[in-house]
């Protein structure tokens, strides 16, 4: 922290750094307890699994079946492009051209 000091003199660094310093002591504290981010490892990992799951459901209401596997894939791309395009403001648009290239690709 001494050396980042060293560098980046001006207050607005200074102001940064402290911030990076909070969020280091908050990331040190939170990884004291394992038991509680296992805890929220599962509960993301059921949230990924349901949403898998809606996907299965939909795309069979909407007669086009898949198994578990693929709803699982499907998700999974969907949840990838999601986070890449959390810059863009509210996503918009973001869904809509990923199914439009990746339907495009399959053709």
């Amino acid at each position: 922290m001494a050396l980042l000091r060293g560098v980046f003199r001006s207050a607005g660094w200074s102001s940064l750094l402290d911030g990076a310093g909070e969020t280091d002591a908050w990331i040190r504290r939170l990884y004291r307890h394992p038991r509680a981010l296992a805890v929220a490892e599962l509960w993301h990992v059921l949230s990924w699994v349901l949403g898998a799951g809606e996907t299965w459901l939909a795309l069979g209401f909407l007669g086009h079946p898949v198994d578990l596997r693929t709803a699982l894939v499907i998700e999974s791309l969907g949840e990838a492009i999601r986070t890449l395009a959390f810059p863009i403001p509210a996503a918009l648009g973001v869904q809509e051209g990923a199914s439009c290239c990746s339907e495009g690709s399959s053709a």
